[in-house]
């Protein structure tokens, strides 16, 4: 099976999106990163997927790696993914899986079909449809759609028709239903069919819906059908005024009707009917006025006319409300209320001036183009149980499901004539009856039962009509007796855009059928194709094996392209655009005339459906250009075709390859020209096409090819020549070297942008490939900069001037790539190469404690390569944060003296460590602060301890002629007597090993300040006070002090004390201040390891330690202090051997 990988993003935050799948027998691998949400022990995985109801992982939980999970897709269908962590929940994310469509017992990718549609109304006579059936299978369509016939009295579905077998036999009366024909024209075409189900509208003579009124779409059903009828009612009379008045003008016509409309009752539901509230009000008796609004009578006794006229504005006419406001009626009231009616009323009437507008302009040219007046109608007078029924006629209802809402009598419907009607057709209110009922349900199992069985794919007409449980049910159903089967739904562009997800992840559909529209422009047609998965869209992207997360459709079918008789401009430029997108095309319903080159589109189609291709989409004013290519072989095929004539379109555009062969051409006109020699319009010099002579609706296709020096460059990406060179470049560079080369550089004090994401060495544009891949793609597309930059910039470091001219060469011929769209993808795989090659480096210039232990170890001696370059005093740098490294000030001096054991001496960086003890040996000296100054003969001990040499570094001299030993006991003196609770253990801890050290011969002295080694060590172990770790102190700095204390000198704390107070921070950690939690964290294990103490289980699990760590490193940014904390802790650890010991990752969450 091919695996797959799908990698949440850190935060675990989803949107409701869809991963596609072209067929099963896929494994999808879901990683759950360190830091994210749902990176726990506890996470659950939830999911509908029949095999799998608890998806289990890979490998045993870890908290310090990522988690795995395979998930095993051999079932074709549509299914969720949710990630749960206690109460924390992400949007469900959907999984599609398309189906193997089989044709006659052999499997079809959905990207191999290809649909010709066929309207049965044509083909009365059998013989003559199988006649246009094996038309179909010889111009190499494999599914026709039976399409539906709107004006249908039979059935929800076309197909159960009956049929007379022949017109020649004129003797004959054999007839049978096409639905029972089906099995044997697949056998005997190799065909497949698509068949509709209508799910809104039925014969009205069935007879179980004369028992179910409350199924149709009725006064009592839908209220505001009461004024939809109404204005039928005016637009019949007002077009019986036109016929007899013979007016022939749109535009009289529409005044006319203007006229009409303004003056009709309609206008009641809209605007105040002035002469009707003024009668009301010199009527009414006020001693009837309703309690709750007598209180407005005192209200607005005095108030002016227009604070009179605020006050009931927005109460319309509500007559009531109006006496309580104005009072009992007079002269002077009736006066304000008649100004007042007339301000309130103009927005009103200005609504229904625009609403009966609009009325006019749709009916206007209906009128004329429909001279018999009966089939003027929107509603058919029919009654069904005593209730007026809408029957399908000429126009349509406003969306049924909206109807709930829309109860208002006021609400701006109104019809839009439509030259199909459906007459002595019910539309039904599947979705929307508070009661389904079970008779519509069965009526409607029926249809896919039987439907189904002889359809390869399923078209659900209208399914925003349709009862969601019902549906549901029917579509499972159908999938359990059926798994292969297709099923899909027709909407309009709008819905596709905004609720095709919606529409896709409720009934678990596989597509999205759509008619194409016939005269788009360039552009609009090349953003419907990439909208319908032309781009590989919610695939594994190209540059790396991870599956894209889709938030738009994922998958159309286009059907009922223009046919010959069809009055388009660009019929062959819509169908050859099309042919070049992933989705499977559809066709018109007659294609006889050019079958040819239908045939040469299909064939291509194909082809290309078969390749692993990327595609580019431009529109160039009025002319559409498609390229498809393999980007690993170079081959393709590129498509221009003119959809119109446009100031905006350019005489030349650029040719997408290197190398192009004329494929084919076509146009159509008012013949058929096919290999017109189209090619003679158009000119091609300098890598570039001259396009102004092509005809419109003109169709040229070319096959592309990558020149020789783009495929000698991806050559040697491939066979590892690439790879060996810059091998042998990095053999002899130094850890600081490799920063330079991955991170910062010398004089880099900060990150370059690009499309607003910092970038600084290659593993900071690696990092935007990551995180932003269509970011980089573009910017790599727009220019060379970063490719001069990559190179350049390693110009400033003396050891990588020979890397810097090798790249600067190696990068030449990728600036020259056609086309360009392949440079992101193997600028990537060279980036990629040297990282690689860096990490291989890595393994043997640093400790194995630091390559060989688990992915988070390895991930944050990573990050301690990145913070110590070679930028002068600027070493501890955090990658992208240059600002908050000013070196100097006494906080910044403290973490590098901390930092150094973990970035340096732990994993092996010696030569790099004792420089960096050299440099800070006077501003440690020089620091004024005990604790600080302390902590560098601490780095020495540590040195001194791990380093292979370590004994050395005690008698070596320094630049300055003195040694470090000097400037240990320079400390000493000048803050041994200034006691802070980490003073006074780094002291204890200095005195113990310099102790170790006479009594090893390493050093002659014996004292300082007058006191022996051990001596003073000993008085300090007898005299300290337990108050130092108190749960009195709470400020966090010495929570760090105290954790770093128990490490650095554990024999002068009280045991006892010493649990209590670690217990008590790891219940504190979690509300410390979010920039000392990862020091805090690192020291309280290493206290614990260094003291051996036990803690329990739900202290460890209190802390959060992998949770609220990484968080943090994500959020806050990496220093260098936290970096090296970690990696002390870590390396504290794995070193202790005592089994009592609990094992507190179990516990991370």
């Amino acid at each position: 099976m091919l695996t797959k990988t799908l990698q949440l993003p850190e935060t675990g935050e989803l949107e409701t999106s869809i991963i596609h799948f072209n067929g099963s027998d896929k494994v999808l691998r879901i990683i759950v990163p360190l830091g994210s949400n749902f990176h726990s022990k506890d996470l659950e995985i939830l999911t509908d997927y029949p095999a799998a109801k608890k998806i289990i992982p890979t490998k045993p939980y870890n908290a310090a790696e990522n988690l795995s999970y395979d998930l095993e897709l051999s079932k074709p269908g549509m299914y969720f993914l949710q990630f749960k962590v206690s109460d924390l929940e992400s949007e469900k994310l959907y999984i599609l899986v398309d189906p193997t469509i089989t044709i006659n017992n052999k499997k079809v990718p959905k990207n191999d079909l290809r649909i010709q549609s066929i309207n049965l109304v044509d083909y009365k006579d059998y013989s003559n449809l199988l006649e246009k059936i094996e038309e179909v299978s010889k111009n190499g369509y494999n599914i026709i759609h039976f399409v539906t016939n709107a004006e249908t009295d039979i059935s929800d579905f076309e197909v159960e028709q009956t049929i007379p077998a022949s017109k020649k036999e004129k003797s004959s009366t054999k007839t049978f239903k096409l639905i029972e024909k089906l099995p044997e024209i697949e056998k005997k075409y190799n065909i497949g069919f698509m068949n509709d189900i209508h799910l809104n509208k039925l014969s009205d003579d069935i007879d179980w819906i004369l028992s179910h009124p409350e199924l149709t779409i009725n006064e009592i059903s839908a209220p505001w059908i009461k004024k939809a009828v109404e204005l039928d009612d005016i637009l019949y009379a007002i077009s019986s005024d036109i016929d007899r008045s013979l007016i022939h003008d749109v535009n009289a016509t529409k005044n006319l009707l203007l006229g009409k409309l303004m003056a009709s009752s309609l206008k009641n539901h809209y605007v105040i009917d002035t002469d009707n509230v003024l009668e009301q009000y010199s009527l009414y008796d006020i001693k009837k006025l309703p309690k709750d609004l007598k209180p407005n009578l005192k209200k607005y006794e005095d108030a002016t006319f227009k604070e009179k006229a605020d006050a009931f504005k927005d109460r319309k006419a509500d007559i009531d409300y109006i006496v309580s406001v104005f009072g009992e009626a007079d002269e002077t009231t009736n006066s304000e209320l008649m100004i007042t009616l007339s301000e309130v009323n103009k927005p009103y009437i200005d609504a229904f001036t625009e609403i009966c507008e609009e009325i006019c302009k749709n009916e206007a040219e209906f009128l004329h183009s429909h001279q018999n007046v009966t089939k003027r109608r929107l509603f058919t007078q029919k009654e069904i149980c005593g209730q007026l029924v809408h029957v399908a006629y000429d126009g349509f209802v406003p969306d049924v499901a909206d109807s709930a809402s829309n109860t208002d009598e006021t609400k701006n419907y109104y019809f839009t004539r439509k030259v199909v009607c459906n007459e002595g057709v019910i539309k039904l209110r599947h979705g929307h009856s508070n009661e389904p009922n079970q008779e519509l349900y069965n009526h409607m199992k029926e249809a896919f039962d039987k439907v189904s069985g002889i359809s390869q794919i399923l078209r659900l007409v209208d399914i925003k009509s349709a009862n969601e449980a019902f549906l549901k049910r029917c579509i499972d159903e159908t999938r359990s007796a059926k798994p292969n089967i297709f099923i899909t739904t027709q909407l309009d562009a709008q819905i596709v855009e905004s609720k095709g997800i919606e529409i896709l992840t409720t009934f678990k559909l596989n597509a999205i059928l759509r008619d194409c529209s016939l005269n788009l422009d360039a552009y609009e047609l090349s953003h419907i194709i990439w909208q319908a998965g032309g781009c590989d869209i919610g695939s594994v992207s190209k540059l790396r094996n991870l599956v894209k997360i889709n938030t738009q459709i994922p998958s159309i079918l286009f059907d009922k392209l223009p046919g010959d008789d069809w009055k388009v401009v660009n019929p062959l430029s819509l169908s050859a655009s099309l042919s070049m997108a992933f989705s499977p095309i559809g066709s018109s319903y007659q294609a006889s005339k050019y079958a040819e080159i239908r045939s040469t589109l299909n064939n291509l189609h194909t082809e290309l459906s078969h390749l692993s291709c990327e595609t580019d989409y431009h529109a160039y004013g009025g002319i559409l250009s498609i390229h498809r290519m393999n980007s690993d072989s170079g081959e393709g095929v590129w498509m221009l075709t003119r959809f119109k004539y446009s100031d905006d379109t350019p005489q030349k555009i650029q040719i997408p390859a290197e190398k192009v062969t004329l494929r084919f051409e076509a146009l159509i006109s008012d013949k058929v020209h096919f290999n017109t020699k189209i090619a003679d319009f158009v000119q091609i010099a300098e890598q570039r096409i001259d396009v102004e002579k092509l005809p419109l609706g003109a169709v040229i296709v070319y096959d592309t090819e990558y020149g020789e020096q783009t495929k000698q460059v991806i050559q040697k990406l491939n066979n590892g020549t690439t790879e060996a060179a810059i091998d042998q470049q990095l053999q002899d560079l130094s850890l600081t070297d490799l920063n330079g080369l991955m991170f910062k550089g010398e004089t880099e004090d900060g990150g370059y942008n690009i499309e607003g994401i910092n970038i600084s060495g290659i593993d900071g544009i690696l990092r935007v490939y990551h995180e932003n891949e269509a970011a980089i793609s573009k910017h790599l597309k727009s220019g060379d900069w970063l490719l001069d930059y990559t190179a350049q910039r390693l110009f400033r470091s003396q050891n990588l001037i020979s890397l810097s001219q090798f790249l600067r060469t190696e990068l030449i011929p990728y600036k020259k790539f056609q086309p360009r769209s392949i440079l992101p993808k193997y600028f990537y795989k060279l980036m990629e190469i040297i990282n690689n090659l860096f990490t291989k480096t890595l393994s043997f210039k640093l400790t194995p404690f630091a390559t060989q232990q688990d992915e988070f170890i390895q991930q944050l001696t990573r990050y301690s390569i990145s913070l110590y370059g070679t930028s002068g005093e600027r070493r501890f740098l955090a990658n992208r944060l240059p600002e908050q490294c000013l070196f100097g000030t006494k906080i910044l001096l403290k973490e590098v003296l901390v930092a150094i054991r973990g970035n340096l001496i732990v994993t092996g960086r010696y030569e790099d460590a004792r420089r960096e003890l050299s440099l800070l040996a006077q501003k440690s000296l020089d620091s004024g602060n005990a604790a600080i100054a302390l902590l560098y003969p601490q780095a020495l001990q540590d040195y001194f301890l791990l380093a292979p040499n370590g004994r050395d570094i005690l008698t070596e001299k320094l630049p300055n002629g003195r040694t470090f030993l000097y400037y240990v006991f320079q400390i000493i003196e000048r803050y041994g007597a200034i006691e802070t609770i980490k003073s006074t253990a780094l002291l204890a801890s200095v005195l113990r090993w310099l102790d170790y050290c006479q009594s090893h011969n390493i050093i002659t002295e014996k004292t300082v300040c007058n006191k022996t080694f051990i001596e003073w060590h000993n008085e300090i172990e007898k005299s300290f006070d337990a108050k130092y770790y108190s749960e009195e102190r709470k400020y966090d700095g010495v929570i760090v002090d105290v954790l770093l204390s128990m490490v650095v000198a554990p024999e002068i704390f009280d045991s006892v004390h010493a649990v209590d107070y670690i217990r008590n921070v790891s219940q504190k950690i979690p509300k410390l201040n979010e920039n000392i939690i990862p020091a805090t964290v690192a020291f309280l294990i290493r206290a614990s390891a260094t003291m051996k103490r036990r803690l329990s289980g739900e202290d460890i699990k209190a802390i959060g330690l992998a949770k609220v760590v990484i968080n943090h490193l994500r959020i806050y940014g990496i220093s260098a202090h936290a970096v090296g904390s970690l990696l002390d802790a870590f390396y504290d650890y794995q070193k202790l051997k005592d089994e009592e010991f609990i094992d507190w990752s179990q516990y991370l969450d």
